[in-house]
């Protein structure tokens, strides 16, 4: 339930953010499906913070996972806002989390969707913020 919770919560983070921003066109379906894989994998793991924080009692730990998907969400938030440097970081992450069980489902869709189609590359090209 809480999982369910968070994505929408980010969902409707991401609506406000972006749809509220006039200063860039509304970003190519690749860009968009990229968003929500890397939203939904931000809300994962804030859901294990949460777990971690409520089953484990390890604070630390738990604060830790749940910083970790409030900047993950941050970044695929500034990818629909073309942030180059947003763009970069996605890619170099999802390339070490390939390696984990989580990685390998989000990881080689977001790749495929950031790296490989033309209409990505023109968005951060035309767009050019870094």
């Amino acid at each position: 339930m809480e999982s369910v919770i968070a994505i929408i919560t980010c969902s409707i983070i991401q609506f406000v953010v972006i749809y509220y921003d006039t200063e860039i066109k509304q970003p190519p379906f690749t860009i968009r499906i990229a968003g929500c894989i890397e939203t939904a994998f931000g809300a994962i793991l804030i859901c294990i913070g949460l777990f971690i924080d409520f089953v484990e009692n390890n604070f630390t730990i738990a604060i830790f996972f749940i910083l970790l998907g409030f900047v993950w969400i941050y970044i695929s938030v500034c990818l629909y806002k073309a942030r180059n440097w947003a763009r970069l970081i996605c890619l170099s992450l999802s390339i070490i989390r390939i390696f984990t069980i989580f990685g390998l489902i989000f990881s080689i869709p977001s790749i495929c969707l950031l790296y490989y189609p033309k209409a990505a590359n023109d968005f951060f090209r035309e767009n050019n913020h870094n």
